[in-house]
Parts: C-alpha cells; structure tokens; sequence
C-alpha cells in the first residue's frame, strides 16, 4: 500500500497524538498507584498500632505479608509502566526524526525545532523506592508497637 505525503504526515500525527495522551495516561496513572499505596499504608499502620489489645502474632504477621504482597505487586507493575512508557516515548521520538524536528535549519534558519534532549532522570525508580521504604518503616512501626 502506497501512501502519499499528506496521508503519511496525517498517520503520523494521529500516532503522535496517540502515543503522547498514552504517556501522559500512565504517568497520571502511577502517581495515583504510588500514592494509593502510600494512603492504604498510613491507614493500615495508624489502625494496627492504635489497636487497644495486644493482636496475636499471627494477625501481625499477616498484616506484614498482605502489606508485603501489595507492595511487590505494585513494584512489578511499576516496573512493566516504565518498560512500556519507554517504549511510547521512544515511538514519539521516532515520530520527531521521520518529521525532521530533530534537524536544524528545516524548518527554521540556524535552529531546530525540538532541542537536544536533557538528561533526564525517570521516576519509576524513585517510586519503587519510596513503595519500599514505606513497606519498611509501616513493618518496623507494627513490629515496635507489638514486638
């Protein structure tokens, strides 16, 4: 199938337009995962420590291990985001190059359209620790109050 230069500029700005809604999707989307789990974290840990018995042991441990299953659930989820949306931003980036943003003087004299890109730090990695770190200190709070 032959497509003209219209209909080629045309297929790529509808997958541009795709490609960037569905990186911004995601990105909203683990915010609201990470600070769900954040939320869920500070109501189960504030309801067990303000618990007026001393629980059975067995309830504390399951407590750690349900807490322990979501946060590596969430890590893996996390970790399949940050694959994906690697995979988004760079279909995007291939879009930049077939429409030569990327080369100076095409479209404007001395200059391109889309800089050099800066170094950029991804917070997946940060999430996955913060995610952690909160398993570890909601653990260590129950396990102080009862241990």
């Amino acid at each position: 199938m032959e497509l003209d230069n219209e209909k080629r500029f045309e297929a790529l700005k509808l997958r541009y337009s795709d490609q960037t809604e569905l990186a911004k999707f995601m990105k909203q989307n683990e915010l609201k995962i990470v600070f769900g789990f954040l939320t869920v974290q500070f109501v189960l840990t504030g309801w067990v420590t303000r618990l007026d018995a001393t629980p059975e042991i067995f309830l504390i441990l399951g407590v750690v291990a349900v807490d322990f299953i979501t946060a590596l659930s969430i890590n893996v989820m996390l970790v399949d985001y940050k694959r994906r949306r690697d995979e988004v931003i760079s279909t995007i980036k291939n879009i930049n190059k077939a429409l030569r943003f990327d080369v100076e003087g095409f479209y404007l004299d001395g200059a391109k359209i889309n800089p050099d890109p800066p170094q950029m730090t991804t917070w997946s990695y940060w999430y996955i620790l913060i995610i952690w770190m909160s398993f570890g200190a909601a653990t260590i709070t129950i396990e102080a109050r009862y241990l």
